[in-house]
């Protein structure tokens, strides 16, 4: 299991004397550690301000870290009680990144992350597409993470892909 200490980022093994510092966060705040479905990234969030998520993408032994870019959050979703969640696509290229009433969606290619403009109940792509049952999906997963399972594949419990829908 990987999880944040709101400094670090740790993997949390079975024998926990094991266990040990993924991404150290010197000083940083770290939070919402999620595998991609491979098992060779991991997707983070890095706090430098309370109302700044810049979105961040590593290896999955914690080497090579980097941006993918930079979400200014509102005033409600910095005081939301759980911490924004990461969602991977089922081919490991991309995912959602949702903080709260937003989403947005980030390309590890790298690239601007495309938001995903709120339309009634939920987010929606330009051209009218929306994103079925994006928001309830990702409200039934908040905080329930699972660890990486055998050979590399990972799910967060409860996870799905959402496609779009005309």
């Amino acid at each position: 299991m990987y999880y944040s200490d709101g400094a670090d980022i740790y993997a949390q093994l079975f024998d926990q004397a094991q266990s040990n510092a993924v991404l150290k966060g010197g000083g940083q705040t770290y939070t919402s550690p999620t595998f991609s479905p491979n098992g060779n990234t991991i997707g983070f969030i890095n706090h430098p301000r309370a109302n700044l998520a810049d979105v961040r993408v590593a290896k999955g032994d914690g080497t090579d870290a980097r941006s993918l870019g930079r979400v200014l959050l509102t005033p409600a979703e910095v005081t939301e009680p759980c911490p924004p969640q990461i969602v991977w696509s089922p081919d490991n290229a991309r995912f959602l990144l949702n903080p709260g009433r937003n989403a947005y969606i980030f390309y590890l290619a790298g690239g601007t992350p495309l938001p995903l403009p709120t339309h009634g109940a939920g987010p929606c792509m330009p051209g009218r597409r929306t994103v079925a049952r994006w928001r309830s999906m990702m409200v039934r997963v908040r905080c329930g993470w699972s660890a990486p399972a055998a050979r590399g594949a990972q799910r967060s419990r409860g996870q799905q892909w959402p496609g779009l829908v005309e």
